[in-house]
């Protein structure tokens, strides 16, 4: 169907899904008791949104298998996925009592905590994942952050921070660097915004995209002059794009930026 879903980490078609569903079913037809098979049919439906089917298969395996919280886990998955936080949020908290130093769990129930608005509880298990996890992700950070952007009253300082210790961690990645720049020219605080500015890769800073942000900031911080003479710079690097068959929509949208400033 051009259309596709990952189980198990593999890719199936619409179509095979929806065969394997049919063999499943054929066969919990002949093993109605057979929780490997309802769990794997459970999680075929929550792949293809059929989130109520999903959960009266995960309801099957609890009654045969009390004990079997990993389905808690996936299905408060599903429901997160679903958009249901309301939910996801019980099951995840119900795995968590059986095992509170699971990663991945308190990862889903910051991000379903953030969902249902509770941005303090969300912070506490952003901040507990990164403390935990082996392997830390940009995402983690900027998902921490954000949610510690959510408090009241703002701790800019906080947040930022939060930002600092990812970048300490992980290098001078750039979707830290830009939530940082954005982040402070939201508060009008455009010094700091150059600062997190100057932090980007080299490479990067001499792109028509990052030179058109730097222009913009010394516009906000008054300096004339200098966003003018970068603006300029960004404009001669998006020509030289053109010239070599390089140009594209985003370089067009810049261009206009440019030519409203020059």
């Amino acid at each position: 169907t051009g259309s596709f879903l990952i189980f198990n980490h593999v890719v199936f078609a619409h179509g095979v899904v929806h065969q394997r569903i049919d063999e499943l079913t054929a066969q919990i037809q002949q093993s109605p008791d057979n929780t490997q098979l309802l769990f794997e049919r459970g999680l075929l439906y929550a792949d293809d949104q059929h989130w109520q089917n999903a959960s009266d298969d995960f309801n099957a395996v609890r009654r045969l298998n009390p004990d079997d919280a990993v389905v808690d886990l996936h299905e408060a998955k599903m429901w997160f996925a679903a958009n249901r936080p309301e939910l996801s949020y019980p099951l995840v908290s119900r795995y968590l009592k059986k095992y509170p130093d699971s990663v991945a769990a308190h990862a889903l129930r910051a991000k379903v905590n953030d969902q249902l608005g509770r941005s303090e509880a969300a912070v506490a298990d952003f901040s507990r994942v990164v403390k935990q996890s082996k392997t830390l992700l940009p995402e983690m950070y900027l998902q921490w952050a954000q949610a510690q952007a959510k408090l009241k009253p703002l701790n800019s300082q906080t947040v930022l921070q939060i930002i600092q210790s990812g970048l300490d961690k992980l290098g001078p990645l750039v979707v830290l660097l830009k939530y940082a720049i954005d982040f402070d020219r939201q508060q009008q605080n455009y010094q700091s915004a150059m600062k997190w500015y100057e932090k980007l890769p080299q490479q990067l800073r001499q792109q028509p995209l990052w030179l058109v942000e730097k222009a913009e900031l010394f516009g906000l911080l008054g300096r004339n002059a200098e966003a003018k003479a970068v603006y300029q710079l960004a404009l001669d690097k998006i020509q030289e794009k053109r010239r070599l068959g390089r140009f594209n929509k985003a370089d067009q949208i810049l261009l206009n930026k440019i030519h409203q400033q020059l």
